[in-house]
């Protein structure tokens, strides 16, 4: 979160224990347009999911490849 807030973007951490549904659901009304979701399953294989909100697409990013996703390949 600290190598994206560097890259001028705006991030959140949600540790309330709400289900991902919620989480999204609360994103989607919050405007963002794109989420990375680090769960159980992302963990253990050193990937994390990149979801687009405007079209619900999903695809899975290296860990160390996320800063320059988001920041729209500015590193």
């Amino acid at each position: 979160m600290s190598d994206l807030r560097a890259q001028g973007l705006e991030t959140e951490l949600d540790l309330s224990g709400r289900s991902l549904k919620a989480q999204l659901k609360e994103a989607d009304r919050g405007g963002y347009r794109k989420v990375a979701i680090f769960g159980p399953q992302e963990a253990g294989s050193d990937v994390m999911t990149l979801r687009d909100m405007t079209d619900g697409s999903q695809t899975k990013i290296p860990t160390r490849e996320m800063v320059h996703e988001l920041s729209g390949g500015v590193s």
